[in-house]
Order: structure tokens, then C-alpha cells, then sequence
């Protein structure tokens, strides 16, 4: 290993068994677990290493692991298969397969794994079903899961929007105290619920999720940010009179079309075509980056060099 050039004491490390046989595709990194989407033989799997309470490893244990050798299971005799996409929150992780449904594992004592009940699972057994006695949610392309609540988004695009005068291509669940949900009340789900975008244009939908503490934001394809759930310290980016939103709400005082989103537990950072960067929300560690060491509830341009 050679030093990284940031400082004399820096040194880089590879993962134990990042780089054997296979392609890492994508990683996910959630409070205290890690997961990566690696294709091996053809196949693409989900792999996660850390502290494994709960499950959130997915491999039918709760014991930690150091390293990147131990692929999600669907019970102690298969393995999770053809994964697009795996994201990882506080204590739970969910991915999508290739077709288009998604499976939770983890801590769910919030409804956060979707499967209708509030037990913990150690394997990906189980798909994410609608609110309130639906079927397994299918045609979802992305996944987000944060703190106790997971999102995600269905591919119903632009269709969808004009049939219910209302973009329905995001569902959330799991802990809803402040509304992050985006479904119009603060009642928890273990049910997948639509967090309609009122007000999106005829062929607008969401693109891209940032899930923080208890605050939710999506991207839309016209570049827009739309947030809801709770507004401590200004994540929502709606002004500092605002105290929660229980729907999805446009978030003015972006200057540019956005082309990315994320989410810390108590503030939002969007970057825009131009390649500035504007954040809101818990300020005072300096994480909104404009220099003010102060709560921001509205968008501030992070001060490059």
C-alpha cells in the first residue's frame, strides 16, 4: 500500500475480497453496514460486510463481518440474485432485482422492510407489498432506505402523472412521525403507500430519492427537488417557519436545473447542471459548506476554491 498523497500518516486499504474474481458494479453505506452489487460468473449479487444486528447483513446472521465474502441470502440454501441496486440505511438495507420488485431485510420494528409486519429478518425472503392489503410492489427501479423509513420509485412515469393529476412514481414506509412518508398523515406503514408529487408538471417524475433522519427529497426528470417530513434545522429547504410538510412539496430558491440529490440526517445538497452545489439545513458543523456555520432553511451555495 502506498500513501495517498493527503497526508504522511494516510494510507489506502483494500477491502478483503473486493477485488477477487468479479465486478463491483455499486456500493451503499448506511450507519454501521456496508453493501455492494458485484456481478461473479455472470450474475449480479448483493454482498454486505459490518455490524450485523438485526440482520442487515441478509445472510441469516447477526454476527459482524470484517469483509466482503458473504453474499445476501434468500434462506440458508440460495443466494439474492440478479441485484440492480441495493441501498443501505440505519439498521436495515433493500435492493432491487432485475424483475423490478424489491426485497428488505433487516431491522423492521417501524414497518421499514415493507413486508406488512414489524419483525426483524436476517435474509431478502420477502418482497416490499402496497398499502393496504396489495400485492408485491412491481415495475420499481430505485430504492432508498434511510434512517427507519425506505422509499423508492416506480417506473409509472409521465402516464401515470395525467391519469391521477398527480406524479404517484414514489412509495414510502416504515416510521412516519413527521410526516416523511409523504403520504398526508404521521401513521406509521408497513406497507408501501404512494408520496404523490401534487402540483408536478403533466410529464414530470421523480428520478432520484435523498432520505435523511425523518426527512425525505426526490429529484424529478425537469431537474427540480421536492421534499416532506420533518424540517428541523431547514432540510426541506421551505423556510425556517416551516415545521414539518406531510406531502411532497416543491423546494424553491434553486437556481439551475439539479442533476443530483443526498441527505444527511438533518440537511440536503443538491448539484446542479453547472456543476454548483447548493445545501440547506443543519448548519452550525459547517455541513451546508457556505461558510456561515449556521442553520440554513433555504438553498446556500456551498463555497468552492
Amino acid at each position: 500500500n502506498q500513501p495517498t498523497g493527503v497526508g504522511n500518516n494516510l494510507e489506502t486499504k483494500t477491502v478483503p475480497g473486493l477485488l477477487n474474481a468479479g465486478l463491483l458494479k455499486s456500493v451503499s453505506s448506511g450507519a454501521r453496514a456496508t453493501c455492494g452489487v458485484k456481478e461473479v460468473n455472470g450474475g449480479d449479487y448483493a454482498y454486505c460486510w459490518g455490524l450485523g444486528t438485526n440482520g442487515v447483513l441478509g445472510n441469516g446472521s447477526t454476527a459482524t463481518v470484517g469483509h466482503m465474502n458473504g453474499r445476501v441470502r434468500t434462506s440458508s440454501r440460495d443466494f439474492l440474485r440478479e441485484v440492480d441496486q441495493v441501498s443501505v440505511g440505519y439498521g436495515h438495507a433493500c435492493a432491487v432485482t432485475s424483475d423490478n420488485r424489491i426485497r428488505c431485510w433487516g431491522h423492521g420494528s417501524y414497518g421499514q422492510l415493507g413486508r406488512g409486519s414489524t419483525s426483524n429478518q436476517s435474509y431478502a425472503n420477502g418482497f416490499v407489498y402496497g398499502h393496504p392489503n396489495g400485492s408485491a410492489m412491481d415495475d420499481m427501479t430505485y430504492v432508498a432506505a434511510g434512517w427507519k423509513h425506505t422509499c423508492a420509485i416506480k417506473g409509472t412515469g409521465w402516464f401515470m402523472a395525467v391519469l391521477f393529476d398527480f406524479d404517484p412514481s414514489v412509495y414510502c414506509w416504515g416510521q412516519n412521525d413527521d410526516g416523511q412518508l409523504g403520504a398526508g398523515d404521521q401513521t406509521d406503514s408497513t406497507r408501501a403507500r404512494a408520496a404523490g408529487l401534487y402540483g408536478a408538471q403533466d410529464d414530470e417524475f421523480a428520478v432520484e430519492l435523498a432520505l435523511g433522519y425523518n426527512h425525505t427529497c426526490a429529484m424529478t426528470n425537469t431537474g427540480s427537488v421536492w421534499c416532506w417530513g420533518a424540517n428541523n434545522y431547514g432540510p426541506l429547504g421551505l423556510g425556517e417557519g416551516v415545521d414539518r410538510r406531510l406531502r411532497p412539496t416543491r423546494v424553491p430558491g434553486v437556481p439551475g436545473r439539479v442533476v443530483g440529490i443526498t441527505a444527511g440526517n438533518y440537511h440536503t445538497c443538491a448539484m446542479l447542471a453547472d456543476q454548483r452545489v447548493f445545501c440547506w439545513g443543519h448548519g452550525t458543523a459547517g455541513s451546508i459548506g457556505d461558510g456561515a456555520m449556521i442553520h440554513q432553511y433555504q438553498p446556500a451555495e456551498v463555497e468552492m476554491p
